[in-house]
């Protein structure tokens, strides 16, 4: 019993859709290799409250720092019911290779033990990209990624994305954002493994910026979140 709820537990928690990137600060979360991408400073932190249950949660904190020719990143992500938390801390750095290539690399804890992750992204052509995710523990197998975003010369844009943990199910996520202007955002999808709708709103007013999301699961219900995020002047 105590396997199968450790199982379910971190399928629903730490799935490849950990945090919704509405804003710069945790676009890292799913792409690491556009930490390179990140041209301001830039930070974030996100509460959420699975099912509104009491004591399950999910808080993260993710910053990004433009330093000579690349950008440092930190993230934190603490997730989980007491017994069960899980508590992942890693830091990267990430550089620009060419006009169309960007690539991060990192360290961290996670899982009772040391991590290393590998980020990659492609622009292929002015409105496609495709990146791909590598991460590795002290115990060997970790997880890969893969992901396509594709723009359509309007506001929107669209990702499809696929990752396997080693040991767990293949997951999935479909995802469209909407930006009718700069400053407000909508988004929404489906990530699979398992199957939950999601959806979110963002605004900004000056250097802050603010999100509600919300996920859905048929039986648990909902899973309200808040983040609060903050970016600097464009590093030149």
């Amino acid at each position: 019993m105590t396997i199968v709820c450790q199982l379910t537990l971190h399928w629903v928690f730490l799935q490849l859709f950990t945090i919704p990137p509405i804003w710069e600060a945790f676009s890292t979360w799913n792409e690491p290799g556009r930490l390179a991408a990140l041209r301001r400073a830039a930070a974030g932190v996100y509460t959420e409250q699975r099912f509104l249950i009491d004591g399950w949660r999910v808080h993260a904190l993710s910053v990004a720092i433009p330093a000579g020719g690349g950008v440092t990143g930190v993230r934190v992500l603490h997730a989980g019911v007491r017994r069960y938390a899980d508590t992942r801390i890693h830091l990267l750095y990430g550089l620009r290779m060419g006009k169309s290539v960007m690539a991060s690399a990192g360290l961290g804890y996670g899982k009772g033990g040391p991590e290393a992750e590998l980020g990659s992204v492609w622009d292929v052509g002015k409105s496609c990209r495709f990146g791909v995710q590598l991460s590795m523990g002290a115990e060997g197998a970790g997880y890969g990624g893969l992901s396509l975003t594709y723009g359509t010369g309007l506001p929107l844009e669209l990702e499809l994305a696929a990752g396997k943990e080693a040991g767990y199910p293949l997951s999935g996520r479909v995802q469209l954002m909407y930006r009718p202007v700069e400053r407000f955002v909508l988004m929404g999808g489906y990530a699979a493994g398992p199957l939950l709708p999601f959806c979110g709103v963002g605004w900004a007013a000056g250097w802050w910026k603010m999100g509600i999301v919300g996920r859905w699961h048929p039986y648990l219900g909902v899973s309200p979140g808040i983040m609060i995020g903050w970016s600097g002047r464009e590093h030149k």
